[in-house]
């Protein structure tokens, strides 16, 4: 009975009740635990086998999928708050893990191979290295914001073409359905998630004890209140920035926040979102229609936050030094990896382990985090929606789509 439950759960529910587990392994057995070690790593393999198609495609299909006249006007408008909302929540994070010292009292397997190594190059560097000598070669090694570079290239290139040239257009349509292949992929890895990420907490707890739980929880303090604050920062500059009443905008929001909040997902959200935002919200249907389901792939602003947070603990872990100049190439990899979301179930462990093959942190990593996912996503993805929400409202009435009589008829 019990067992079928579980069976019929959410992927959220399994990955927490196999970290529960993975805790209790790890806690009973001890440092025997780490004999697991092996499982986790099938889990990280078949996640990172994942990573440079998926991306691949998902990027082109963003920016081959944009109408050219809507990509000229309203495009570049939506994009550049997309660009800015989420670049904000970046520096928010690097300013937090500046302030406040993570120093994570973990061991993590083979984690003295990596101890005083530093992270990332150096911002000259990583600028040349954001162009592929060879696109293929990127692929092949999962070289991922090259992969990202060249997609977007690509998928614009395609986008011009496709309209006059049925064999681009059905290359188009075969990277579509590529993706579609690459995300049941996924989904299908993700079933084993519980029992990797289960495998992999067994063998930290089982080495480092009471501390790690201790220090997990500090992390995901860290993550959620930062998500709040960057929300009441969001919230306090479009009300005063386009005089807005704060409690009518959080009012008219209510059902959609609720659900982001109980579902912890924003791709569950945006039906509602989309008949909410032109309803209550008075943004035109013109514009909703355009910047929720663009902004449900490309404008994820709680995921900077929990990434870098994330990535800068696990360093700790490592003992890989960040210099000032690695974070803020940290913060370009945060935003990079944000617009390249994977949108599918486990998004943000998949997220997760981009930021980290980016900076140079052992992805061994990832599993150790993993557990946390669920619980970062209780602030994270009321943070996307409303985030979306938002950008939603400025590009509203940047473009004259916006009504305010809706908006404040309809807060009740």
């Amino acid at each position: 009975m019990i067992l079928n439950k579980i069976k019929n759960s959410s992927l959220s529910t399994r990955i927490v009740i196999g970290s529960i587990i993975g805790l209790i392994i790890g806690f009973v057995i001890g440092e025997n635990a780490e004999s697991l070690k092996f499982l986790g790593d099938i889990f990280l393999r078949s996640v990172k086998m994942c990573v440079p198609l998926l991306i691949f495609c998902s990027i082109v299909e963003a920016t081959a999928s944009l109408p050219l006249k809507e990509l000229k006007t309203v495009g570049l408008k939506t994009l550049s708050v997309f660009f800015v909302s989420t670049s904000l929540a970046a520096i928010l994070s690097i300013i937090a893990v500046k302030l406040i010292p993570i120093n994570l009292t973990l061991t993590a397997p083979d984690s003295d191979a990596y101890k005083g190594a530093v992270a990332g190059g150096n911002i000259q560097e990583t600028i040349v290295n954001f162009i592929p000598d060879n696109a293929v070669g990127a692929l092949a090694d999962g070289v991922i914001v090259q992969i990202i570079v060249f997609a977007a290239l690509f998928g614009i290139s395609v986008n011009i073409m496709k309209e006059s040239f049925e064999s681009v257009n059905a290359l188009y349509e075969l990277i579509l359905g590529l993706r579609k292949v690459i995300m049941k992929i996924v989904s299908i890895v993700m079933i084993y998630a519980p029992i990797g990420i289960s495998a992999m907490l067994a063998g930290v707890i089982g080495t480092s004890g009471v501390d790690a739980l201790k220090s997990l929880v500090q992390v995901l303090i860290i993550v959620s209140v930062l998500d709040i604050i960057f929300f009441v920062l969001y919230t306090l500059y479009i009300a005063i920035r386009y005089r807005l009443s704060i409690i009518k905008l959080l009012k008219n929001s209510l059902n959609i926040m609720l659900i982001a909040v109980t579902t912890t997902s924003s791709a569950i959200t945006l039906p509602v979102s989309l008949g909410d935002v032109p309803k209550k919200m008075g943004v035109k249907e013109r514009i909703s229609d355009f910047v929720l389901p663009l902004g449900n792939a490309l404008n994820t602003n709680g995921s900077p936050i929990s990434n870098i947070v994330s990535a800068v603990a696990c360093a700790s872990i490592f003992d890989i030094q960040f210099t000032t100049q690695n974070l803020i190439l940290l913060g370009v990899f945060s935003v990079v990896a944000s617009f390249g979301n994977p949108g599918v179930p486990g998004g943000g462990i998949v997220s997760m382990a981009i930021v980290f093959q980016m900076i140079g942190i052992p992805i061994e990593g990832v599993a150790i985090f993993a557990g946390l996912d669920y619980f970062y996503s209780l602030t994270r993805a009321p943070l996307n929606v409303m985030g979306n929400v938002y950008s939603s409202i400025i590009v509203g009435i940047k473009s004259d789509e916006f009504d305010r009589e809706v908006f404040e008829s309809n807060a009740i």
